[in-house]
């Protein structure tokens, strides 16, 4: 119990800064700082609990600073987005990125009914015409 004990204290105390940077980071957007600090502090409890509890993997869960940085100094001081607009994009964008990936099976699909429909117009005991069509096939 006691090495539970120093491990969880080591990791706290490793973690504890991002409580109070990420809160600043973010402040110079326009957010609210106390508002920040409280998301940031139950972010990092529940996605543990959840690693430890759900997961049974001892790993502790925390924003990630790139990302923050990323949204506060390139998205919303850089670009002269809203903070508000910095959150839409930041939660749509995963949305937005699994189109092609669902949209690459219906079309091959298309591709494949497209390149199937002329087959029937092959004369197949011309090798001038057979050959092409297996080579395309390949």
């Amino acid at each position: 119990m006691r090495t539970e004990i120093i491990a969880g204290m080591t990791t706290f105390l490793t973690l504890a800064y991002i409580m109070f940077v990420n809160p600043s980071i973010l402040a110079e957007t326009g957010m609210d700082h106390g508002a920040v600090f409280v998301a940031t502090c139950l972010a990092a409890a529940v996605g543990t609990i959840i690693m430890g509890v759900v997961a049974n993997y001892p790993v502790a869960v925390a924003p990630g600073m790139g990302l923050n940085a990323y949204f506060a100094f390139g998205v919303v001081l850089g670009m002269g987005h809203s903070w508000q607009v910095g959150l839409g994009a930041v939660f749509l964008s995963p949305l937005v990125a699994t189109i092609p990936a669902y949209a690459t099976a219906p079309t091959l699909l298309f591709v494949a009914s497209v390149m199937t429909r002329g087959l029937s117009e092959i004369d197949w005991e011309d090798v001038t015409e057979v050959v092409p069509a297996v080579i395309t096939a390949i």
